[in-house]
């Protein structure tokens, strides 16, 4: 058929100018029935999600050098979101196999000594060493939410955990982490370990579902964290004591009434107070942990009077009210 112009006739024979007639029909059909054109290279358009984590793994390496850096970001926050997408029927058909187990898990869950102790040998393993909390990470949340008391934990000391916690567990962390749970389900049912699976599942799902409290998963990651920055604490206090003169060997071996008695002697010392001062100042962290320690000692000794078996503590009423 000759190509028509737009202001040429309309081969319908109306009369009317093309343009004015059948030319939008035409176009549509055209387009409707025309082959699809080969698109331009774009990995991420045409490519099965399973393939995201190679792709974002090569352009890490090989993209722009001024993007390697995002794709490489990119690749860890969604690693394990988009490893489980790959691996959802296997994950599903594990979960499955599960229910078998359903009634022997949720007995154990009855006996919160027989789970949190569960709980506490799975995490120990070392496949789940990379969901765990840091030093630095502990550090961060105590600077945000205040630090606990470590030599005499109270009330305060348990919320003050439990807020630090939840601010390092963010929904972005809570999905990485449930994810990455997940993932080990497979493993487990595969060797038979299926208080341990339940136990992996229950907790990713409790993870994401409750966004607003803690588990004993989150605890248990938190907790080595917590460990790694006593760890340094303590490490920060021993090199403060050596280097304001103290001998920590013979510190330890003192004797209560000697080691009072020391004490009150450092405190009547101005340069000693005056090397205490500039340590403070120049690491104001330690100084709200000391406080937070005084704080937690002082409302304990008022917890520890209250209680029936330290009326031998008291004074009598003639002590108190001679005369």
């Amino acid at each position: 058929m000759k190509q028509l112009g737009r202001n040429d006739p309309c081969h319908c024979g109306s009369g009317k100018k093309y343009k004015k007639c059948h030319l939008d029909a035409d176009q549509r059909s055209q387009a409707a029935t025309r082959p699809a054109q080969p698109q331009a290279e774009e990995p991420f358009a045409s490519s099965p999600v399973h393939k995201l984590p190679e792709l974002l793994g090569q352009l890490s390496k090989r993209g722009p050098a001024k993007d390697r850096k995002e794709f490489a970001r990119l690749l860890a926050e969604t690693g394990p979101i988009l490893e489980y997408l790959k691996r959802q029927e296997e994950i599903d058909a594990a979960s499955t196999e599960l229910e078998a187990h359903r009634s022997e898990f949720e007995q154990l869950a009855t006996d919160e000594v027989r789970y949190l102790d569960l709980v506490r040998t799975v995490f120990s393993e070392e496949c789940f060493a990379p969901l765990r909390y840091t030093a630095a990470e502990v550090r961060r949340a105590f600077d945000q939410v205040g630090y606990p008391a470590t030599m005499a934990p109270d009330d305060r000391t348990v919320e003050i955990l439990r807020q630090a916690i939840l601010l390092v567990a963010d929904q972005e962390r809570r999905h990485r982490c449930a994810s990455s749970l997940l993932h080990h389900l497979p493993e487990f049912v595969a060797r038979g370990r299926h208080l341990e699976a339940w136990l992996l599942q229950a907790l990713a799902y409790e993870t994401i579902e409750n966004g607003q409290d803690s588990n004993p998963f989150l605890y248990e990651m938190f907790s080595y964290g917590y460990d790694a920055w006593s760890a340094e604490k303590r490490a920060q206090h021993e090199s403060l004591a050596r280097g304001l003169g103290y001998d920590l060997d013979q510190l330890r071996a003192m004797k209560p009434a000697e080691l009072d008695s020391w004490i009150q002697s450092q405190g009547t010392d101005p340069a000693h107070e005056a090397m205490l001062a500039a340590f403070f100042k120049e690491n104001p962290h330690l100084r709200d942990e000391s406080v937070a320690n005084l704080r937690a000692l002082e409302e304990n000794s008022v917890k520890l009077l209250d209680r029936e078996d330290s009326r031998f503590l008291r004074l009598s009423s003639e002590e108190t009210c001679p005369g």
